[in-house]
């Protein structure tokens, strides 16, 4: 992991932290990253199903069940949900080749773990697709820059 608020607690000269945890690997990043996956083609028929098309735009609800059935991402971002009904809010947008090029989702967090501060909070997420098909290499960062455990 890497930057926005780590960042200041990571030790000088260190900008990635290494870790083996299931608060980071699921669970919050879940909650607070993009449940859904167009590029699941099992997610996107479920988001055109249950969508209205304007143009090359789909807008729609689907439920925290309906994706848990369609979604490896979904079940991955969301191991833990106490509301199988809870409904994402999403707009859909598609480039001139049909890919997705936007999705912007919003849930409640009703019921969210039994954390009354929760209640009623919306979790807005938009995410943008690009260069669809184009060659990418992923490198691990440096040794000398990667650190397990943080500033006390």
């Amino acid at each position: 992991m890497s930057g926005g608020e780590l960042s200041k607690d990571l030790p000088k000269g260190k900008t990635w932290l290494k870790t083996y945890s299931r608060m980071n690997l699921t669970t919050m990043s879940g909650w607070f990253g993009q449940l859904v996956s167009p590029v699941e083609p099992g997610t996107l028929a479920a988001l055109v199903k249950n969508g209205r098309r304007s143009g090359s735009t789909y807008t729609g609800k689907i439920t925290f069940d309906q994706l848990a059935k369609v979604s490896n991402w979904f079940n991955g971002s969301m191991p833990q949900r106490p509301d199988t009904e809870a409904t994402v809010t999403y707009t859909l947008r598609l480039d001139g080749r049909g890919l997705p090029s936007r999705l912007t989702t919003s849930w409640t967090a009703t019921d969210f773990l039994d954390i009354p501060q929760w209640d009623e909070k919306t979790v807005t997420t938009e995410t943008r697709y690009s260069h669809w098909g184009v060659k990418v290499s992923i490198r691990p960062p440096a040794k000398a820059t990667v650190t397990t455990s943080l500033k006390d």
